[in-house]
This record gives structure tokens, sequence and C-alpha cells, in this order.
């Protein structure tokens, strides 16, 4: 957590983009789940955060956005071949 303050999480805060720019919501993962909580600053979280598989090569983009009312997210670029 990179804020000055609390903020809480969970693995629906995640999106995938697919390469063709699907945007696939997150599916409940079976080992190490990244589960919910609230998060002091400074502090880390850690667990899987599952997605369908959609069977394609290409570049990815994994988005973390945990509030919906404020436009400050995460973004990962990623290929997958």
């Amino acid at each position: 957590n990179n804020n000055n303050s609390t903020i809480t999480y969970n693995e629906f805060d995640w999106k995938l983009q697919t390469p063709s720019g699907t945007v696939l919501d997150s599916s409940f993962a079976e080992t190490n789940p990244l589960n919910s909580g609230d998060l002091v600053a400074g502090g880390t979280a850690s667990g899987n955060v599952c997605f369908t598989d959609p069977g394609t090569s290409g570049n990815y983009v994994g988005i973390y956005k945990p509030d919906p009312f404020n436009a400050t997210r995460g973004i990962w670029l990623f290929p997958l071949s």
C-alpha cells in the first residue's frame, strides 16, 4: 500500500484485458487466494488472483482498480506466448 491511509482490497479488484481488448473478471483461486481485508499504509498482501484462460497468446494487461469512484489504478503489461 503506497497510500498514506488504510485501503481495502479483494480479489475482485482485479481485471485482465486480453490482446483483443476483452476485459475479464477474476475468478476464485483454489490455492492461496488473495481473499480480502484492510491494508495499512506501507503494508503488503499476497495471494493468487485467477482468470479463465482465453487461449490466445499476445500482450495482456493486468488491471488493479480498488475504488470504482476513483480513477487511480495499477497497470501491468505482460506478453504470453
